[in-house]
Order: C-alpha cells, then sequence, then structure tokens
C-alpha cells in the first residue's frame, strides 16, 4: 500500500514515486531480495508548472501527461508516476514549492539528491533562500565539530547546482582546511567529486592548485628565519645560535622539517594552528 503525502489536499496531481526496501531479514522466502513500496505526493499542478519549465512541458503542453491531466474529468487526481526520482529529495522540493514548512534541515545527502532533482526539473532559482539557510545552518553545526569530508562534498555539488557562489567558497574552503595531503582523484577523502555528473568543474584540480600554492608559501615562510643574516660571531652573545636552534627544533617536533612541500600528511589547519 501506496504512502500518501497530502501536500496540497485540493491538490489535481498525485507524483507517485519508488521507494526501495529491503526485504525482512527474518523472512524464510530468500529468493526476495527486495520489496517495492510506493510514496505518493498529492500537489498542484499548476504549481509545478509555475516553477518548472520542464514540468509546464510536461503536463501543460501536448506530451502524453498534458493531454490526459487536461482530459480528466473525475474528481480524483491525475497520477504521473516518476520511478527514478528520490521519494524524499522530491517530498521536500515539494514542500518548499507549495509553501510547505519543512520541518528539520536535510541532512547533506539529502541536500545532494536534492540537487539532482532541481537540475532535472530546473527550478534552483525556488531554493536559492533555503539552499543558504541550510548551508548556513550545517556550517554553523561544523564550526562545533568537523564532519566527515563526504558531508563538505554533498554540500558542495548542493551549492554548486543550486548556484550559491558564497556558500560554495565557504564550503570549499572548509575542504581545503581539513582535507590531508595534496587533492587527487585517488583521494578517498574527495572522491565522489571526480567526475561527478553535476559538477561541469574540475573542482579537484582547482583545489590541489591552491593548495600547492599555499604550501609553497607556507613552505617558504617556514625556512625563511633560517635564511637571515644571523650573526653569532660573537662568542660571548649566543642568543642568535640559541634562537636558531630552538626554532629548528620547534619545526622539528611539529614535524614540519624535514617535510615535502606539499606536506602530504598534513591537514592545511593544522599548518596554520601549528604557524
Amino acid at each position: 500500500m501506496a504512502n500518501r503525502h497530502e501536500i496540497d489536499v485540493d491538490g489535481d496531481l498525485v507524483l507517485t514515486l519508488s521507494r526501495m526496501r529491503l526485504a525482512d531479514a527474518d523472512a524464510e522466502a530468500e529468493d526476495e531480495d527486495e520489496t517495492l513500496q510506493n510514496d505518493e505526493l498529492r500537489v498542484s499542478s499548476k504549481v509545478l508548472q509555475l516553477n518548472s519549465p520542464v514540468f509546464k512541458a510536461m503536463l501543460g503542453g501536448k506530451f502524453k501527461e498534458g493531454t490526459e491531466l487536461a482530459e480528466k474529468t473525475g474528481p480524483e487526481p491525475y497520477d504521473l508516476e516518476l520511478p527514478d526520482d528520490d521519494v524524499e529529495a522530491m517530498s521536500i522540493l515539494c514542500q518548499i514549492l507549495h509553501n510547505v514548512y519543512v520541518p528539520e534541515i536535510p541532512k547533506p545527502m539529502s541536500l545532494e539528491k536534492l540537487a539532482y532533482i532541481c537540475d532535472k526539473y530546473e527550478c534552483i532559482n525556488a531554493l536559492k533562500y533555503c539552499g543558504i539557510v541550510w548551508i548556513r545552518d550545517w556550517l554553523q553545526q561544523f564550526d562545533d565539530e568537523v564532519p566527515p569530508m563526504s558531508d563538505f562534498c554533498h554540500l558542495l555539488v548542493f551549492a554548486y547546482v543550486i548556484d550559491l557562489p558564497v556558500e560554495f567558497s565557504e564550503i570549499s574552503w572548509r575542504i581545503f582546511l581539513y582535507h590531508e595531503g595534496p587533492f587527487s582523484t585517488a583521494s578517498e577523502q574527495v572522491k565522489m567529486l571526480v567526475d561527478h555528473p553535476l559538477l561541469h568543474t574540475d573542482i579537484i584540480k582547482c583545489l590541489e592548485i591552491k593548495r600547492h600554492e599555499s604550501c609553497n608559501s607556507f613552505y617558504k615562510g617556514v625556512i625563511c628565519p633560517m635564511m637571515w643574516d644571523w650573526d653569532t660571531s660573537d662568542a660571548a652573545c649566543s642568543r642568535a645560535s640559541k634562537a636558531l636552534g630552538y626554532y629548528v627544533e620547534t619545526l622539528h617536533k611539529s614535524d614540519l622539517l624535514p617535510r615535502d612541500i606539499d606536506f602530504s600528511k598534513h591537514k592545511f589547519c593544522n599548518l596554520l594552528d601549528t604557524a
């Protein structure tokens, strides 16, 4: 039996979405690997058409769905099957479009799924304000406890698709700070960004260029004191030699020397803290 969600109780359209669920592990019938359960969202076709050119073409044009919807005369809403769309993401989108309160902040992974839906139906403008608020709230939470790198990646994809440049820059900065070692396509930390279908820019390459430049500047700053003209000729005054020795010793204790210029075992945030 389908789960019905009344987003618009007077809506003339029901979106039917498939939700795959694992079968009961204790069931004796091992042949049943998965069971299919549908979710239904009752919405207004007019609202969808106003916010999405894709839905406008589908429901207001000469496509099969639009023709059947226009010719429908009964009291029951028209059923539109969208088996490929994520239930949670489509539900959130429809709530936003219908001005229905979304009680909880979507998880970072859910926001990435929402990005797929918004990109598919070309309705990113409707998500801009909510997107700014959601990302702001998540970043505030991440100030207290650094999350897995995957959460930052999910948020980055969402900010990119919804076209939120300020938030995108902030998330990129967090990834830059907390990523350990150089960025590359082989990095497990950001592997989900490699050839991501929603990203039309080689973000990993851009991050690595910035990191290499920053590490180079940091390295120059670290060794700069050792290049100064320290006056150690006066045996009676050993302050300069002691200061230089203490500085080098501190670098060794911090595991900064000897070190490759890319600081491959460091997070950049740790380098800044050490400095």
